[in-house]
Parts: structure tokens; C-alpha cells; sequence
């Protein structure tokens, strides 16, 4: 993954609505995303509970067939993190991958702010509870600064 920017993927309070969420919402908005052109080399990396239970198979039959081949990977599962289990999962990526370029985190913004920060993250608003515009143009903005 030389050279390669990454969007890490966490699907709780992003594509699943906390704590009761029970069907995935928002994910042909996030395809709209990573077609757009100036996105079109950014790869995905599963992170959280759903790459857990699905696998990357499993992550890539929810995508259109023009971009399941683009998520790539899923963060290591990690035991004993003391309930922040997808932010150990994500470092732990990183740390094994620090040849990208550059990465940025999609993730619900339920406990995240309260974790010690990432470099490049976009927590997607509680109150609403699942991806929307303006958490888009938040990460655009994100990519646009680190590429």
C-alpha cells in the first residue's frame, strides 16, 4: 500500500445509527463520495464491530460492484482495549502500515473526542447519528488538506 491514501471506515454511528441501529443507512451517499473524481484513488480499511462480524468479503458485498475492490483491509481485532477497541484497532493499522501516504478516519462521534486524538479524523455528529452531507464536505475538506 505504498504511496496509497486511506479512508478508515468505522460503520457504528456512521453507516449504523447507536446504540439500537439495526440497518445500514447512508451507504449509497458514501458511494456518491468515493466516485467522485478527485476521490478515486482513496482505498478503504474496515474498522469496528461490522468488519468483525462480516469479514472483508462480507464489507464489500454491501458496496456497488464498481467499489467493493477498493476496500482493501480490515484493522486487526484486538482484545482487552478496555471498551475503545476500534481506536487500539486503528492505531494498530497504522502502526503496521506506515508506508500510505496519508489516511483519514471516518468514525461516530460518540466517545471518539474523548480518546486521545488521531491526526486525521471526521466524527460524524451524535445528534444525527449517521452519515450526512456535512460530514462529507468535512472529510473532502480533510483530504483535500493532507493530498
Amino acid at each position: 500500500m505504498k504511496g496509497e491514501r486511506i479512508l478508515l471506515l468505522d460503520a457504528d454511528g456512521v453507516l449504523l445509527r447507536l446504540p439500537d441501529g439495526n440497518q445500514l443507512e447512508s451507504v449509497e451517499l458514501l458511494e456518491d463520495f468515493l466516485r467522485q473524481r478527485e476521490f478515486a484513488g482513496l482505498l478503504v480499511v474496515a474498522a469496528g464491530e461490522w468488519k468483525r462480524h462480516l469479514g472483508l468479503a462480507g464489507v464489500r458485498k454491501i458496496f456497488a460492484a464498481d467499489l467493493c475492490e477498493r476496500f482493501v483491509d480490515l484493522t486487526p481485532d484486538i482484545q482487552g482495549s478496555d471498551g475503545f477497541r476500534s481506536h487500539v484497532e486503528i492505531n494498530a493499522w497504522l502502526a503496521e502500515h506506515p508506508e500510505i501516504a496519508d489516511y483519514v478516519v471516518l468514525e461516530g462521534g460518540h466517545c471518539w473526542p474523548h480518546l486521545p486524538a488521531l491526526e486525521s479524523a471526521v466524527f460524524v455528529d451524535p445528534a444525527r447519528g449517521v452519515l450526512g452531507s456535512p460530514d462529507l464536505e468535512s472529510l473532502a475538506r480533510l483530504l483535500r488538506s493532507t493530498g
